[in-house]
């Protein structure tokens, strides 16, 4: 029984470096953007949290955020 526990701590041991999270600094942060979001160019949010708007051409187009579907022009 104590064999096996010590198989089992050893190979646990082993494994904990290699499931270390990576390091976060400011390298990664402000000139690789490793860590910045991803948008939709085009796409934005309006205010009051139900609408949103694109501009396909030359129009801007509002459209309803639950359902899709243009409403104002």
């Amino acid at each position: 029984m104590q064999k096996s526990l010590l198989y089992i701590l050893s190979f646990i041991s082993f494994l904990q470096p290699q499931m270390a999270q990576e390091k976060i600094d400011v390298q990664k942060i402000w000139k690789d953007y490793t860590f910045s979001t991803r948008s939709v160019s085009g796409f934005n949010f309006m205010n009051d949290g139900r609408h949103y708007t694109r501009r396909p051409s030359n129009l801007i187009i509002k459209y309803d955020l639950t359902t899709g579907v243009a409403v104002d022009t």
